[in-house]
């Protein structure tokens, strides 16, 4: 039996930039994270300022972001259909 994959909320990608599919909540955080510190994706830097506001994504690393999106995700698992496919 196959795992469910897993796509960004925001966007509905399934894959990473390499184009390898998301396996878990981590890496639709970390891809979150990527599209707002790159700071080309006002998709995803709008989601932030909204379900965020207090996270300072601008001055913390990618990671940092990523882990605040990721726990974000962990406390809204009834919304799990949202980034699981």
């Amino acid at each position: 039996m196959n795992s469910p994959g897993f796509r960004c909320f925001i966007c509905d990608q399934t894959s990473n930039a390499s184009l390898q599919p998301f396996v878990s909540r981590h890496a639709v955080a970390n891809h979150v994270a990527g599209k707002i510190k790159r700071g080309k994706n006002y998709q995803h830097i709008a989601w932030i300022r909204t379900a965020l506001p207090a996270v300072d994504y601008e001055s913390l690393k990618t990671n940092e972001v990523g882990d605040q999106i990721g726990q974000w995700m962990a406390m809204h698992r009834e919304e799990r259909r949202a980034w699981q496919t």
